[in-house]
Formats: structure tokens, C-alpha cells, sequence
């Protein structure tokens, strides 16, 4: 990992909250109700109520917005605590084969932060 993962890791931290928050989560439309989804949809669509992320180099921005991505399917918390299914563990086998260990790697340093 270099400062640029990093700097996209600590952005990462800082924005994850933004999901949860009650005025974000009802103004979204149903099917985008999940604390990730908001964050993609925020980033993706109203840049400017997520100004950590302008500073983002592509690169960086890929990697908290699949970090968002993975996390929404795969909670690593639930994890830990042997609630996961078999089906969730399957998924996250299907992520890292599909976009390799680098974007696990990010995943967790994330989460440790």
C-alpha cells in the first residue's frame, strides 16, 4: 500500500458513518437503504455533501467505492462473531476472485483503522 491507499483508506473511515444517518437513509430511494448504498449513491450523485472524496485520486476513489461494495456483502464484523453463513463466506471467495486480494487488502486495512 502506498500513501495514496492510505489517504483513501482514512477517507474511507471517515465517511462510512454518513450511511447511517437518518436524514440520508430516508431521503434514498428503497432498494438503496443500506448505509453502503447511501454512501455510493452520495459519492456517486451529491459530491459536494461528501467533500472528502474530491481530493481522491481515481485510483483511491475505486478502492473506497469498492471497499463500500465488498463490505455491503460481506460484513467482516458478523464474521468474527461466527455469524456469517456459508453463503456469505461463498461471496466474499466470488469478490476476491473476481478483483484479487488488493481490494481485500484495503477492505481490512480499513476496518482495522
Amino acid at each position: 500500500l502506498d500513501a495514496g491507499d492510505l489517504h483513501a483508506a482514512l477517507v474511507f473511515l471517515a465517511i462510512r458513518g454518513i450511511g447511517k444517518a437518518a436524514p440520508f437513509l430516508q431521503a434514498m430511494q428503497r432498494d438503496e437503504q443500506t448505509p453502503e448504498d447511501v454512501v455510493l449513491t452520495l459519492m456517486a450523485n451529491f459530491g459536494r455533501k461528501v467533500p472528502s472524496c474530491a481530493a481522491l485520486s481515481p485510483t483511491g476513489r475505486m478502492l473506497v467505492e469498492r471497499a463500500f461494495e465488498m463490505h455491503r456483502n460481506f460484513n467482516f464484523a458478523q464474521f468474527l462473531q461466527g455469524e456469517n453463513t456459508p453463503r456469505h463466506v461463498g461471496i466474499l471467495q466470488s469478490i476476491i476472485q473476481d478483483e484479487g486480494q488488493g481490494g481485500l487488502r484495503f477492505y481490512l486495512l480499513s476496518l482495522v483503522g
